[in-house]
């Protein structure tokens, strides 16, 4: 199972009321534990065990500005992925994330149009400024992304589990 279900509200604390703290916990939190309920019983049955990896962000990691709603449930992730891969390890079934830091997908080129239209630059500037941030100077591409996705489903990690792995040129520079 792969779990890819996100998405993020840009706003201070202050900004957001009850109804976008539920609405955020709903689509990005309990949209995941809903599909890994759906999923759990036929891969309890499977003879080869089960993988889980759900798709989460380094923001969970190393909060982002203006995304508190967003750090807060991805951080919620990474403790759902730690507990799950305890539980279900009996019936081997291993649970893992993937954090990305920026990837280079339709929702960062639409967020570049829209902050480029707001300051007045190009699309390019934009992306260019928050390149500024990662290490690696540059953001991910998506088959990146995929690719360890698809190394947590393989038998080549057999030993991982309970696992948070960034996929973020270095961007979350925190130690745990």
């Amino acid at each position: 199972l792969v779990s890819a279900v996100g998405g993020s509200q840009r706003a201070l604390f202050e900004e957001l009321d009850d109804a976008a703290w539920l609405a955020n916990y709903e689509f990005n939190l309990l949209g995941t534990v809903r599909v890994v309920r759906a999923a759990i019983e036929p891969l309890k049955k499977s003879r080869a065990g089960g993988r889980i990896v759900i798709l989460g962000a380094a923001g969970a990691r190393m909060p982002y500005p203006n995304q508190v709603v967003s750090n807060v449930h991805k951080a919620g992730l990474i403790a759902l992925v730690k507990t799950l891969g305890a539980e279900f390890q009996p019936y081997n079934i291993r649970v893992n994330s993937v954090s990305p830091g920026r990837t280079l997908t339709q929702l960062w080129t639409t967020r570049a149009d829209r902050l480029a239209r707001e300051r007045g630059v190009t699309p390019e500037d934009v992306i260019h400024e928050f390149t500024e941030e990662i290490p690696m100077k540059r953001f991910g591409r998506p088959e990146e992304i995929a690719a360890m996705v698809v190394f947590l489903a393989s038998h080549k990690a057999s030993y991982v589990n309970c696992q948070s792995i960034l996929v973020d040129g270095g961007i979350a520079r925190g130690l745990v």
